[in-house]
């Protein structure tokens, strides 16, 4: 931001941070919108998975394509990199919870894939 949009040091840091706040806050948004909606049994939870990794994905790829298009107008280039990263957080309630099971289920999914991560840190020697 300092660089291409010329922000001096003291508007930087807040603009800097604005986009990882934005992020926080629709992942605990999303994680209570997607618990609810498990707990109503209103939707699955594949359904609930997928829909938080389309919104987590597709959102911000299109604020990326329309920043890319702003030029040097910095309010517009902000709002959507924050836009950007800031919808990335959904993927919290997608597939990134996934990993979470799958780290502390006891059973075969651990060693399956403790034997995917021996063999991967194999693979780059």
């Amino acid at each position: 931001m300092k660089s291409v949009l010329h922000f001096d040091i003291k508007s930087n840091g807040f603009l800097s941070a604005l986009p990882y706040l934005m992020m926080w806050i629709v992942a605990n948004v999303s994680s209570w919108i997607a618990d609810y909606y498990r707990h109503n049994r209103e939707t699955s939870v594949t359904t609930i998975r997928k829909t938080c990794n389309s919104v987590g994905t597709f959102v911000p790829g299109l604020a990326l394509i329309c920043a890319a298009y702003t030029g040097c107008n910095a309010v517009s280039t902000v709002i959507f990199l924050t836009i950007a990263v800031g919808s990335n957080g959904a993927t919290y309630s997608g597939f990134q919870v996934s990993l979470y099971f799958i780290l502390f289920m006891p059973g075969d999914a651990f060693g399956f894939t403790a034997i995917h991560d021996k063999a991967d840190i194999l693979r780059t020697y």
